[in-house]
Formats: structure tokens, sequence, C-alpha cells
């Protein structure tokens, strides 16, 4: 019984369980936050000391290396900042004791946000209605105009 508790002790490893992301959102066109449930403590195997976030954004024909971010063992959300707008970036969390990270997470994969271009064709919509639709010669080139925009064309 003693031989056992002091090899307990001492035979500290990496978690051996990745934590699990419960929520992942955009915040803006260039920051995305990131929420984990904490690891229940028998899967740790020692002092958790912190989790941390990897991420990297995903282009065709590119391969781009992870980043990380580090937060402490209390924190189980970051938010990560400096992103491409509108760009799709893969996610995933792991946790770190002394003896090293763990596994980490399933991955997830996001895109930032498209910063407000929906309230931008909007405006420019009112705009040329305003401006252009009461004459009846251009009537025909701003519902062109429209339907070309709308429909990507």
């Amino acid at each position: 019984m003693k031989f056992q508790l002091i090899y307990r002790i001492i035979n500290f490893t990496a978690p051996s369980k990745p934590p699990n992301i419960s929520q992942i959102y955009y915040t803006s066109s260039t920051s995305i936050r990131v929420h984990w449930e904490p690891i229940p403590q028998e899967y740790v195997h020692g002092r958790l000391l912190g989790y941390q976030v990897e991420y990297r954004r995903i282009e065709a024909g590119l391969l781009n290396t992870w980043k990380t971010i580090t937060v402490g063992a209390k924190d189980h959300a970051a938010t990560i900042t400096g992103l491409k707008k509108y760009g799709a970036y893969v996610f995933q969390v792991g946790a770190f004791t002394r003896k090293g990270g763990g596994t980490l997470s399933k991955a997830y994969m996001i895109r930032t946000d498209e910063d407000g271009w929906y309230l931008n064709y909007l405006l420019i919509d009112f705009v040329f209605f305003f401006f252009f639709a009461f004459q009846p010669a251009r009537l025909y080139c701003v519902i062109l105009f429209l339907f070309c925009m709308y429909f990507e064309f």
C-alpha cells in the first residue's frame, strides 16, 4: 500500500484525456473565442499547469504553421485576436503538466466574420434607389446592378 502511494505520487505523466471544446465563435472580423470543459482530475496525472490553444489558418495551396496561445489552469476560454478577416481557421485545445502536453482535442474549423459587408450592400442599395430609381431611363440599370450584386454575377 505504501509503495503504491509513493509510485503514484512520483510517476506523473502528461494528461491522458484532452479537454472538450464546448463553444467556438467569432467575436469580430479578426477574432475568435474558444471555450472548453476542464479535464477531470483523474486524467490530469499531476498538477495541471495550463491549457494550450493551437490554431492555424487554412488557405488553398498553403501549409500554415500552428500557432499556440497558453492560458492558466483556471482558465477555460481564450480569445484569439489578430486573425485575417473572413479567414478559415482550425482550432484544438490541449492541457499540460510539468511532464508535457497531453493529447489535443478534436479539431474545429471556423471562419472569422465578414466585417459587415451585408450592411454595406444595403447602404449601396438605398443610395442607388434614392438617386436613380426615380429616373425611368436609369431604372433598368439599377435593377440589373442589384440583381448582379445579390446573385454575385
